[in-house]
């Protein structure tokens, strides 16, 4: 037999006192009789009034009423019931009546209008980059810094300021970086919070990025918010005193004559060609229709080759895979050239001058802009480098007064540059390059201020070294562009031109220039 799992041992057996059983499976241990459940009175629950008071007071006693007979006459009252009565003649339980008094208990239920001093609370967001734990830190150190700047002037007359500023610079700071560097954008916001000097007046306010000391010159009209740089417009009179001269444009490498040129090679001759790829340095042949080979015959490294410490030392490394100089690339494609001296280029599409401002009117012209920001974007070409699209927008309100993608001039595709430039196709292209050209002069003639870039921020090296765009707008806009894993976009570089631009302006000449002997 097998042994009894034991289920019913607690259980008492229905057979008691009579069970016959050797061995019975359940318990035969006397169970003690039932409990006598206690009748309950019920009570009718009383509304007493609530009275607040500022001295402390006892518990109060409770006393059960006598229970009230069934034909409603009063019943007699017992012994007990004649030693309460007793106690409730030498000690009445009817107090004197107390005029009111203001209560001090503090209600469970907040007021309606209380106002947020403390610091801001960074609300959840499930498409943040960064942790929310340090988000709110973030906030709280910037706080107590506005804290510190508006006491007391501007908090006496606006306690919330400190708060809503907080939170407005953390979000600031948070929309113009990204996971690897929300911390160091935001220890540099506060160092500079903490070098400013305590507000002198209640209008002696803004976050940093915004804020103007006093007496400094605001920017010009009203617009959208550009962070440090200034807002819109973007006058010609106002950014005339930048314009380079001849011998600066000279010294820049830019094309100041346009040479005579009896012919203009087309760029089949190219085919056959033996030229070094732009990429890997390599010498090949130029070739119009490329085979499976071709497509990958170039090995090379699309990053740049820049400076980083390894355990302390100085190491050169490419920034697209951390590889060293010389080692194998990292990507692979087909071989294109490119020709960059003034002489090669003029060979391929002579140089033209704008139409003079003095002819406005005899051209019927009527949209010609005093001042515009322009970039292009690049494709390879049998040619070479060729543009692809043109992006032209206006001074005035940073619009787009031109963004079109260009058809090569008879060169064919070997490549879109889609990494960089961010084209995938010319199919929707409706101008080719004499067509945009002639596009482009209906916006710009010889009065036309055209921003480029680098100009206005030389390099502390000197000619030849360069800022890049991507640079100067992370040092001083605060703003990461040329960062989307889908290329470049020439609307956002000539908008971060146009702002750089708008940002010399308002601080003055001197800004950005460190250390050089280019002037401007």
């Amino acid at each position: 037999m097998f042994a009894s799992l034991g289920h019913f041992t607690k259980q008492p057996c229905p057979f008691l006192p009579d069970c016959n059983r050797v061995y019975c499976h359940f318990s035969h241990i006397p169970q003690p009789p039932p409990a006598k459940r206690r009748k309950t009175e019920n009570y009718a629950p009383q509304h007493l009034p609530f009275h607040s008071s500022t001295q402390p007071t006892s518990p109060a006693r409770m006393t059960r009423p006598a229970a009230a007979g069934i034909s409603g006459t009063p019943s007699t009252p017992s012994a007990t019931g004649a030693r309460a009565g007793q106690r409730a003649a030498s000690h009445p339980t009817t107090s004197p009546a107390r005029t009111p008094q203001k209560s001090t208990v503090s209600s469970a239920r907040p007021p309606q209008n209380l106002i947020p001093t403390g610091p801001p609370v960074v609300p959840p967001d499930v498409r943040s980059h960064s942790p929310a734990k340090l988000r709110q830190l973030i906030a709280t150190k910037f706080h107590a810094e506005f804290v510190r700047i508006y006491t007391p002037h501007a908090l006496a007359s606006d306690l919330t300021l400190a708060t809503v500023h907080a939170l407005r610079q953390e979000s600031a700071v948070h929309a113009a970086s990204g996971p690897a560097t929300y911390k160091n954008l935001a220890a540099n916001t506060l160092t500079r919070l903490k070098r400013r000097a305590p507000a002198c007046d209640a209008l002696d306010i803004g976050i940093d990025g915004e804020y103007l000391p006093p007496g400094a010159s605001p920017a010009e009209g009203t617009g959208p918010d550009l962070g440090n740089a200034a807002t819109y417009p973007v006058r010609a009179q106002n950014a005339a005193r930048y314009v380079l001269t001849v011998a600066q444009m000279e010294q820049m490498g830019y094309p100041i004559q346009v040479t005579d040129v009896a012919t203009v090679e087309r760029a089949e001759e190219d085919e056959g060609k033996i030229k070094p790829c732009d990429r890997c340095g390599r010498e090949y042949t130029v070739k119009a229709v490329l085979r499976e080979g071709d497509l990958v015959a170039c090995v090379y490294h699309h990053g740049k080759i820049r400076v980083v410490k390894v355990d302390g030392q100085k190491q050169r490394s490419y920034s697209c895979c951390d590889k060293l100089p010389g080692d194998v690339g990292c990507t692979s494609g087909p071989h294109v050239f490119k020709e960059e001296t003034i002489a090669e280029l003029e060979r391929r599409a002579p140089f033209v001058q704008a139409p003079p401002a003095s002819s406005r009117a005899a051209r019927g012209v009527a949209q010609v802009r005093d001042l515009v920001a322009l970039d292009c974007e690049m494709c390879y070409t049998t040619a070479g480098l060729e543009l692809a699209r043109l992006t032209v927008l206006d001074g005035r309100d940073g619009a787009a007064v031109l963004d079109e993608l260009v058809l090569p001039r008879g060169g064919a595709v070997i490549d879109l540059n889609t990494r960089f430039s961010g084209i995938v196709t010319l199919r929707d292209a409706k101008y080719d390059f004499k067509g945009i050209m002639e596009k482009f002069f209906e916006f710009v003639d010889g009065g036309t201020i055209i921003v480029g870039q680098s100009l206005l921020y030389p390099h502390s090296g000197g000619l030849p070294y360069r800022h890049s765009l991507r640079n100067l707008a992370h040092r001083y806009l605060k703003k990461f562009i040329q960062d989307s894993a889908e290329g470049h976009d020439s609307a956002e570089d000539a908008r971060a031109c146009l702002e750089l631009l708008a940002l010399k302006i308002r601080k003055g000449p001197d800004f950005g220039i460190i250390n050089t002997a280019v002037a401007v």
